[in-house]
C-alpha cells in the first residue's frame, strides 16, 4: 500500500498503517532512494463508502488478519474486509499529503495563486532564492528561502516520479501538471 511505484528505486524503511474509524485507514511511509540520500515521508489516507467489519495487514509474505495497526519495512500494506451483496460497489477515496506545498507557502509568504505557476527554473536552492514571475502587479520579485525551506525543497525534489526539468512545475501532480491549491 505504501510502496509507491515510481521511476526511481526506493525502499520503505518504516511504515505504519492504522484503522482510524470504521470507514478510514491512514498511514505513513518513511522511504529512502536507492542512492541513500533521498529520504522523505509519504502520508496517506483512504476513506471508504461503507464501514468494514475488520482490517488486517501484511509485511512481506506475513499476513495478519483482524488487526487495527500494522507496521514494518519493505512491502507493508493493509486491507479491509466487508460483507457485501452481489454486484455491490464500495467506493474509496485516497489522499496523499501536500505537506511540502503547505510548508513552502507558510515559510515564504508566497501567494497561493503564485505557487502553482512556479517552475523549477524559478528556484535557486544554492543561493536560497525563488523568483516569482507575473505577480499581482505584473512584475517579478525575489523571495529569500530560509534554510529549513531549502532543505524541504531538496527533499521534495528528490521525490520519485517527479520530472525535474527546468520548464516543469515546481509543485506537480502525478501527471506532471501544476498542482492546484
Amino acid at each position: 500500500m505504501l510502496d509507491v511505484p515510481s521511476e526511481y528505486c526506493t525502499t520503505v524503511e518504516r511504515a505504519v498503517i492504522r484503522r482510524v474509524s470504521a470507514t478510514a485507514i491512514q498511514g505513513e511511509s518513511h522511504q529512502t532512494g536507492s542512492d541513500g540520500w533521498q529520504k522523505y515521508t509519504l502520508y496517506v489516507v483512504a476513506r471508504f463508502s461503507k464501514p468494514f467489519y475488520a482490517t488486517g495487514g501484511w509485511e512481506g509474505t506475513n499476513i495478519t488478519p483482524d488487526v487495527n495497526d500494522i507496521a514494518g519495512k519493505g512491502d507493508v500494506g493493509a486491507f479491509a474486509s466487508y460483507h457485501t451483496a452481489q454486484d455491490e460497489t464500495i467506493e474509496v477515496r485516497t489522499g496523499i499529503s501536500l505537506r511540502s506545498l503547505l510548508l513552502f507557502l507558510y515559510g515564504t509568504a508566497v501567494r497561493t495563486g503564485e505557487a502553482p505557476r512556479l517552475r523549477l527554473a524559478d528556484v535557486d536552492l544554492d543561493y536560497g532564492v525563488v523568483t516569482i514571475r507575473e505577480t499581482k502587479f505584473y512584475e517579478s520579485r525575489l523571495v529569500p528561502l530560509g534554510s529549513d525551506v531549502v532543505q524541504l525543497l531538496r527533499k521534495y525534489l528528490a521525490t520519485p516520479g517527479r520530472w525535474n526539468r527546468h520548464d516543469q512545475p515546481l509543485f506537480q501532480s502525478r501527471q506532471h501538471n501544476p498542482r492546484p491549491i
